[in-house]
């Protein structure tokens, strides 16, 4: 038990308010609060490689890979963002699985980890590879709630 209530604490400092999936009535809306907190973060590092375009004005090379990196995170906000609402079928009060939510919650822990850990670089090779790596990440997401 004590596990769970520092996962859910955790939960609660990235996203104020977060109750959890306990309740049907805000389960769809805590999902999309915690997907906007996952797309400010997005936002958060796409400024901060847009930023980074503007230090190599000669360099036409590196700004295209830095504006294809940009467009990846962009596509992989818009997926989150737009994702099904609350993932109704997953939602539904008679699929819930105590495990699963907890592994869901492990996962969206996980995943503000990975973007976390992009911060401050600024080699493009390991960047294309971080980035990757959070694509790949939120694609687990959608497989656990579609399991």
């Amino acid at each position: 038990m004590p596990k769970k209530l520092r996962l859910l604490e955790r939960l609660e400092l990235i996203v104020p308010g977060f109750k959890g999936y306990k309740e049907k009535e805000i389960r769809r809306e805590q999902d999309k609060a915690l997907r906007m907190r996952l797309v400010r973060a997005l936002d958060g590092l796409k400024y901060d490689l847009i930023g980074m375009e503007e230090e190599y004005p000669d360099d036409l090379k590196k700004v295209k890979e830095l504006e294809a990196l940009i467009a990846r995170i962009q596509r992989l906000k818009d997926k989150i963002e737009h994702a099904d609402y609350g993932y109704a079928g997953f939602f539904d009060l008679n699929h819930i699985d105590e495990d699963t939510l907890d592994a869901i919650y492990e996962h969206d822990l996980g995943v503000f980890d990975f973007i976390d850990r992009v911060k401050g670089i600024e080699e493009l090779d390991i960047l294309k590879t971080r980035i990757l790596e959070i694509e790949q990440e939120w694609d687990k997401r959608e497989e656990l709630c579609a399991s």
